[in-house]
């Protein structure tokens, strides 16, 4: 077809040459719906344009629209689902250009002229190769925007797979950075105590005194390499652990105490559990048992003398249960850091790991809580578990 008037001209051309090359830059569907909006009103002298969004149900408006010009009984018709070609009324609508791209799909709804003349068979001509550029740029913008969702997740699983190793790394790290550093000490007084043993000189009171401090030293020696281990074990990754095994609490803690026994007896300490009906939680029985052995624990490392009491606090969805001592408390300047790694008090022995570990247990891999109330008369450890309703 002869292209003749307007669109010979050189203000058409400017127009059109700016709006192709903007097409071509623009990536994102909405950036190229106002770019498609603005220029078609401007290239064909429009009163207005707006785009309907099929898969959102909305519409973006162009400038210069007012308010009830789409008309009252506007609505996608059932002959706008061919997506091939503009569509041409005399009403208010002037052109329709279905837009149809994988699973996007949309309509440009071009109003009237602004002198009210109608399209010919010239401007049609144009308005198609116009039409045909634009539904170029969705296609490739549709591509693009999939694109970009597929590259930002391989790039988020990436960073997750990055962060689980980089903690990996620096877990394994740090338990040999623990362990070098607990292990010197014992081993050094250990290694010293056998070297004075092999000499012939000292007598054997002397000899006595060594091998009770070898002894002791042996024993502190076990006691931080299980404390070292239970370090790797609860801080590895969760993925493959069984966290819906149905624990009875109860059980729990007769096996937790039978453990702790001789320690409490020794101390000469006294132990009340406040039993309970239907006392199961959800989670894995082998590392809350650890959890809760750390706190009993804790509380005879911190009680003297009087008792230890454990009892439960049960609503709909969940269990606390309270372990209580009669100790001194809690020091005031630990408090804020009570779970944080090698946190202890100044009389307390071993890494430091007991609470910490619970925290972990609990709270990262139970997704439950545990926290803590502390007086002169004694401290208070609360644990917040699933409810098992099965």
């Amino acid at each position: 077809m002869r292209i003749t008037g307007f669109f010979k001209s050189p203000k058409f051309k400017r127009i059109a040459s700016e709006f192709s090359e903007r097409l071509n830059q623009e990536n994102e569907l909405k950036g190229l719906i106002y770019l498609s909006i603005s220029s078609l009103k401007e290239i064909f002298n429009l009163k207005w344009v707006v785009f309907y969004d099929n898969n959102k149900q909305q519409t973006i408006f162009g400038p210069g629209y007012e308010s009830g010009s789409l008309g009252n009984s506007f609505s996608i018709k059932p002959e706008f689902s061919e997506y091939h070609s503009p569509k041409f009324f005399t009403t208010n609508i002037w052109v329709v250009l279905p837009i149809k791209v994988r699973d996007f799909s949309g309509y440009f709804i071009l109003g009237k002229r602004l002198f009210g003349r109608v399209l010919d068979k010239e401007e049609k001509f144009v308005l198609s190769l116009i039409y045909e550029h634009i539904k170029t740029a969705f296609a490739k913008a549709v591509l693009y925007e999939g694109l970009s969702k597929q590259v930002h997740a391989q790039v988020k699983n990436l960073t997750y797979k990055n962060r689980r190793l980089n903690e990996v790394i620096n877990n394994r790290l740090e338990f040999v950075q623990t362990a070098s550093h607990e292990l010197r000490t014992p081993i050094t007084v250990l290694s010293g105590a056998l070297q004075l043993l092999l000499q012939n000189e000292i007598s054997d009171n002397e000899k006595k005194e060594l091998l009770r401090l070898a002894y002791n030293r042996a024993q502190n020696l076990a006691s931080l390499v299980t404390g070292i281990l239970r370090l790797a074990k609860y801080q590895k990754d969760d993925s493959e652990l069984n966290l819906k095994e149905k624990v009875n609490l109860l059980s729990l803690f007769q096996d937790v105490l039978s453990v702790a026994r001789s320690e409490i007896e020794n101390r000469g300490l006294q132990i009340k559990i406040n039993e309970g009906e239907n006392l199961y939680v959800l989670g894995n029985r082998i590392y809350l048992e650890q959890a809760f052995y750390n706190l009993i624990e804790n509380a005879i490392q911190n009680t003297e003398s009087g008792k230890i009491e454990v009892f439960f606090m049960v609503d709909e969805k969940h269990i606390v249960t309270a372990i209580r001592d009669s100790g001194k408390g809690i020091e005031e300047s630990l408090r804020a850091n009570i779970f944080k790694k090698h946190a202890k008090g100044k009389t307390s022995g071993g890494l430091g790991l007991g609470l910490y570990l619970t925290r972990v247990i609990i709270d990262t891999h139970h997704k439950g809580h545990v926290w803590f109330e502390s007086s002169p008369q004694g401290t208070t450890f609360y644990v917040r578990l699933r409810r098992s309703m099965v």
